[in-house]
């Protein structure tokens, strides 16, 4: 699993994951992975762990004619709904795959508030909520470990702690490429912009 990480700012939130994709296995697939989707201007999530999930969330995203009003509340609907139709088709125990995902949603929610969403199915059931941050991190790293580093570079670097914290998480972690995306969404604008480092 990779690690995925995001933090409503002064006036923006900030949505960011790696790019590298491994395999079940852990062997290396790729470093070129997009984990970050911006859904339309002013809505995005990340998802790590099983990739399985995030394509069928995109995909179901991609079949709906009007995306560009899509909402953090709409996507949380979706989320559901896909977690939910994995759960009914038990695709992934007929693959011997773990079903385990994490993702973070940001964004504009149903009344134009800015919004940050922070869910997955550690143990199978799905829950989600409302957060002011939230760092996922990936297998076989330590959570305060990966905290840390997070904390210290966003107080010490606060220029370039997003690109700090990731390259600093791959040294200690197989499971994460030095490289990432990041999605920043400008409150007072209603507008997010998607750049890779």
């Amino acid at each position: 699993m990779s690690v995925i990480f995001a933090i409503k700012d002064e006036g923006k939130i900030i949505l960011v994951a790696d790019k590298r994709g491994s395999g079940k296995d852990g062997r290396l697939i790729t470093d070129d992975m997009k984990k970050v989707a911006a859904v339309n201007s002013q809505l995005a999530f990340a998802s790590a762990g099983n990739a399985v999930f995030g394509t069928l969330v995109e995909m179901d995203v991609a079949k709906l004619a009007e995306k560009e009003i899509l909402t953090t509340d709409d996507l949380a609907r979706i989320i559901r709904d896909a977690h939910q139709k994995i759960q009914d088709i038990g695709v992934l125990n007929k693959l011997k795959m773990s079903s385990s995902f994490y993702f973070l949603i940001a964004g504009k929610d149903q009344n134009g508030s800015a919004c940050l969403i922070s869910g997955g199915n550690p143990k199978g059931k799905l829950d989600m909520s409302e957060v002011p941050m939230a760092l996922y991190p990936p297998d076989g790293a330590d959570l305060k470990q990966c905290c840390e580093i997070f904390a210290k570079n966003y107080k010490f670097h606060h220029e370039d702690f997003v690109e700090r914290t990731v390259r600093e998480i791959s040294a200690i972690s197989p499971y994460v490429s030095p490289t990432g995306d990041q999605w920043v969404y400008d409150i007072a604008a209603g507008k997010g912009t998607l750049k890779s480092f």
